[in-house]
């Protein structure tokens, strides 16, 4: 089957220390205010367009006609990237690198580059990747964010799980 998957296939069998992951694979589950979110986005966007056939029906003239497609088409971008955005933000991991998404940047690193992977716990508690050169990189996973609002044990699994993927990154490979 070739495609669209929506999950990917796990592999036959028993996985052994040969298996590499190279999908980026999202460290943690998304929460259900991100999906609302999304879904009233979605819904934002449909009604947008509903309101615009009707415009367009009642409408004459040429230039209300490009005027109200134009609009229409530009909104319909905007609000389906802020919904893409929003979907996909987080922490996204491989076995050769780790990938951070937020509303407004999205940058990749090899774990080769990740000196430390670590939580902090003091004032705004939000998992950071510290860089080879000596920046710190602030992640989406916070307390206040979407996935992790009224869950903050799971805020504490995510980050033992992006830390746990930066440990495996550094033990030697057969």
């Amino acid at each position: 089957m070739s495609g669209w998957v929506f999950f990917p296939k796990k592999p036959v069998g028993p996985v052994d220390h040969a298996y590499v992951q190279e999908r980026w694979v999202r460290t943690y589950r998304p929460n259900g205010p991100r999906w609302l979110l999304c879904g009233a986005l979605l819904v934002g966007q449909v009604a947008l367009l509903f309101i615009t056939v009707v415009v367009l029906l009642g409408s004459t003239g040429a230039a209300n006609v490009a005027l109200s497609l134009t609009i229409t088409v530009l909104t319909c971008i905007a609000l389906g990237t802020l919904t893409l955005r929003l979907a996909l933000t987080g922490i996204w991991v491989t076995d050769h690198a780790v990938r951070v998404i937020s509303l407004t940047q999205y940058a990749s690193w090899p774990w080769d580059q990740v000196v430390d992977v670590w939580f902090d716990r003091s004032g705004e508690r939000r998992v950071m990747l510290t860089l080879a050169d000596g920046r710190q990189v602030r992640t989406a996973a916070h307390p206040r964010s979407l996935d992790f609002v009224g869950r903050p044990l799971a805020l504490d699994i995510a980050a033992e799980t992006v830390q746990g993927w930066f440990a495996l990154s550094r033990r030697p490979h057969p």
